[in-house]
C-alpha cells in the first residue's frame, strides 16, 4: 500500500500489506457469534476507537466503534487517514495501535465499552454479542 503524507508524519502506515492480508473480507463475519477485531485505530484527541472486523481490500472498514457509545459501523480508511486537528493542519489525529493483538468483540466491549450506551445496528447475531458483553 502506498504511503500517504500523513503516514510520513505519523511514521507508520494505517494499513500495511500484512494487516490487510489478515483482515477478513466484508460480510465474512456477519454470522459469527463473536466477531474478531484484527486492527485498532484511535483518535489521539478524543476517546474514539475503531476496531476493524472486516475490510473490502480498498477503502471500506467494517468496525466496532467505541466512543461516546458502542456500535458497528462502516468507515473509510481514507477518511480516517485524512482526519486532522483543527488549527493543526497537516497533523493527523488517527493512529493505529501498533501493539494491538486480535480480540473478540465481547472482550473489547467489556474492556473499552463499560458503561457506554449501545446503539444497535441491524446485523445478525452481533446484537446479542454486544448485549451479553455487559
Amino acid at each position: 500500500m502506498t504511503k500517504t503524507q500523513n503516514d510520513r508524519i505519523r511514521r507508520h502506515q494505517l494499513m500495511t500489506s500484512e494487516i490487510r492480508r489478515g483482515i477478513p473480507p466484508l460480510g465474512s463475519q456477519t454470522m459469527a457469534a463473536d466477531p474478531i477485531a484484527h486492527a485498532k485505530y484511535f483518535d489521539i484527541t478524543t476517546d474514539e476507537r475503531w476496531f476493524v472486523l472486516e475490510f473490502d481490500g480498498v477503502d471500506t472498514l467494517r468496525c466496532l466503534y467505541v466512543g461516546s457509545w458502542v456500535t458497528y459501523m462502516d468507515v473509510s480508511l481514507h477518511e480516517l487517514d485524512a482526519r486532522a486537528t483543527v488549527g493543526r493542519v497537516g497533523c493527523p489525529t488517527v493512529e493505529r495501535d501498533l501493539y494491538w493483538d486480535i480480540a473478540p468483540v465481547s472482550e473489547i466491549v467489556t474492556t473499552y465499552g463499560a458503561g457506554l450506551p449501545i446503539v444497535h445496528q441491524h446485523r445478525p447475531n452481533t446484537q446479542d454479542v454486544l448485549s451479553l458483553s455487559r
